[in-house]
């Protein structure tokens, strides 16, 4: 309903608030998550823009820290 109004603001505090929501989930089941990636590849993303989903992706970082490194 934001979007078709054209508010950007309320758009973005629902966006940050489901981020918030779903992290929280996240930490408290992590055996959710494969579930969770299914319902935003086959149910979710096919109703962004194609521009939106464009926008989105993953990003794996690994690292290895040894004797007095930081990370």
């Amino acid at each position: 309903a934001a979007r078709r109004a054209r508010d950007g603001d309320t758009e973005r505090a629902l966006a940050g608030l489901w981020q918030v929501r779903l992290a929280r989930l996240l930490k408290e089941v992590p055996e959710a998550a494969p579930e969770l990636r299914r319902l935003l590849d086959r149910d979710l993303t096919p109703l962004l823009t194609v521009t939106e989903q464009t926008r989105i992706g993953s990003i794996v970082m690994k690292a290895i820290v040894r004797e007095q490194g930081r990370l």
